[in-house]
């Protein structure tokens, strides 16, 4: 069994999800001062920034649009 097979039979992956799922939670808790449950846009951006450290600002507010499916300008 490859390596990659031996990591998705052991959970792996699922681990990883779940982890980053913890990171979001935190992030999303922490940026949410008011304790509404919900963010603004510039709110989503400074959060994730961190942990998706990977994606420019313009991707994580083009990810903000798709996912404030009723276009009220805030996610929960």
């Amino acid at each position: 069994m490859g390596c990659c097979a031996k990591a998705a039979a052991s959970g792996q992956p699922q681990k990883r999800v779940q982890m980053l799922k913890m990171q979001l939670k935190v992030a999303f808790d922490e940026v949410d001062g008011d304790g509404g449950g919900d963010l603004d846009q510039e709110e989503f951006v400074e959060a994730f920034a961190d942990i998706l450290g990977n994606m420019s600002k313009t991707a994580l507010r083009q990810m903000f649009m798709k996912i404030d499916a009723n276009a009220d300008g805030r996610v929960d």
